[in-house]
């Protein structure tokens, strides 16, 4: 498969603290991969640095052949990678309608057009009777499908997902996770996740690399790499 992310001896620390120790990753195009650590393993700022929200202290990060490493995030976005946050950081005085076409005018001119795109959206993760509430007013887990949808109106050809089936039931999960598999599917999305359990990727995930104080190494008990 194509390669569409790679990371080489990406590195990051704050204040002397090592948060990210020489990663090297590479993400093929249609592939689902996890990344599965404790709690400061690291996750979510190695997420930060291919995201653009914070700038490695060294290493190469390549998007579909392309350096985006230390790229602001709007730059980052309109290349094509999308970012689900933990927590959710939905604008919270807009209805949850407006939050996702929000993030359908990152490509789409037309508002009407947007709008459509974010009905289409709402429906299969389960928030379309919501659709005229404060973001405010949600529940942690619609909050988190609701940052979910407003990422996938981006049409984001990477996304990566913090925590997003985290405290999450079993049954809400597989939910999830089918609901995710199908939208990789239908748009040749590549799914990065960052979870604290293998097991709650385990359905999910075709590839799941083990993240400990910041160093990355291959999850002995993980399938072979597969798309979603």
């Amino acid at each position: 498969m194509t390669e569409l992310l790679s990371l080489e001896a990406v590195s990051k620390n704050f204040d002397g603290v090592a948060a990210v120790v020489e990663v090297s990753l590479t993400v093929a195009a249609g592939a689902s991969v996890a990344l599965v650590g404790s709690g400061g393993a690291g996750k979510t700022t190695l997420l930060d640095l291919i995201a653009g929200a914070l700038r490695p202290d060294q290493g190469h990060i390549r998007f579909d052949g392309r350096e985006i490493a230390g790229l602001p995030p709007e730059r980052v976005a309109a290349l094509g990678i999308a970012r689900a946050f933990d927590p959710p950081r939905p604008f919270p005085a807009l209805s949850v309608e407006d939050n996702v076409v929000v993030g359908a005018l990152l490509r789409e001119r037309s508002l009407t057009e947007a709008r459509r795109q974010a009905l289409a959206l709402l429906e299969p993760l389960g928030l379309a009777a919501l659709r005229h509430r404060p973001a405010a007013s949600l529940q942690p887990g619609e909050r988190k499908r609701l940052d979910l949808a407003r990422a996938l109106a981006t049409r984001p050809r990477l996304l990566l997902l913090d925590e997003i089936l985290a405290e999450a039931s079993p049954d809400e999960a597989a939910a999830l996770a089918e609901t995710l598999r199908e939208f990789a599917r239908r748009d040749g999305l590549t799914l990065l996740l960052a979870e604290h359990d293998r097991h709650t990727v385990a359905a999910l995930a075709g590839r799941v690399l083990a993240l400990e104080h910041g160093t990355l190494e291959p999850d002995p008990g993980a399938p072979a790499e597969a798309p979603p």
